[in-house]
């Protein structure tokens, strides 16, 4: 699949298709992960804090140098999952005592299929995160004199393969979709869906504001949860 290039200005914000709510805005929200559906952090009382380290939307690539040129031949063979942490971080007895039952959702017993395990993090969204397989689990480690103590959860992005082949050398350069923002540039493809998803959000917020039901009846991330 060929590479296209992007006019500054007009790149992909991400690949989530709905707006996640601001880390200064909302801090709770990023100081909080659910995963099966239990959430750890700032949004559970007695929890301690959450931090994600190397989460990344990775793509490979083969290349291959041509004798005599400059330059390589590039092909997208696809996309890898590399493995990220998790960072649960307590300091009482109410926290660790939190853990030892949370950390029962990464236990998989021996002799049945583990399961892939859903889960929410504004920065997991943005690169396109949203179910996972677990790597390992890490005993909790004592941080510093202050009693802070760390356990640390590897994952890796749960996707199961599809049977289209969509490897492809790279082309020309290009730079249209059809679609033209209010500047003129071209539209991304995903950046047209992506407006029309935050338009459908903006409209939903707008009504929740004003007490109209949510005909979704879903998460608004912006209002940092459900409509009441």
């Amino acid at each position: 699949m060929s590479p296209q290039p992007i006019e500054f200005g007009n790149t992909l914000p991400s690949v989530q298709g709905t707006l996640q709510p601001s880390p200064f805005d909302n801090p709770q929200n990023w100081d909080s992960v659910t995963i099966a559906g239990l959430t750890w952090g700032s949004n559970a009382p007695g929890a301690g804090r959450i931090v994600v380290k190397r989460a990344k939307r990775s793509y490979k690539w083969e290349k291959k140098n041509p004798k005599g040129q400059v330059g390589e031949r590039q092909t997208w063979v696809g996309r890898s999952f590399p493995p990220f942490e998790l960072h649960f971080h307590f300091w009482d007895t109410p926290g660790f005592n939190y853990w030892q039952d949370y950390s029962q959702v990464f236990v998989y017993a021996d002799g049945t299929a583990p399961p892939a395990l859903a889960i929410y993090h504004p920065s997991l969204v943005l690169v396109g995160i949203s179910q996972v397989i677990i790597v390992d689990v890490g005993a909790a480690e004592l941080q510093n004199e202050g009693g802070e103590y760390i356990a640390t959860v590897t994952l890796e992005e749960f996707k199961p393969v599809t049977a289209k082949n969509i490897t492809a050398s790279p082309a020309g350069a290009s730079n249209t979709s059809g679609a033209v923002t209010t500047t003129g540039f071209p539209l991304p493809p995903l950046r047209a869906a992506l407006e029309a998803a935050i338009a459908i959000e903006q409209a939903r917020v707008a009504g929740a504001n004003g007490g109209i039901p949510d005909p979704l009846l879903g998460w608004i991330p912006s209002l940092g949860g459900f409509p009441k």
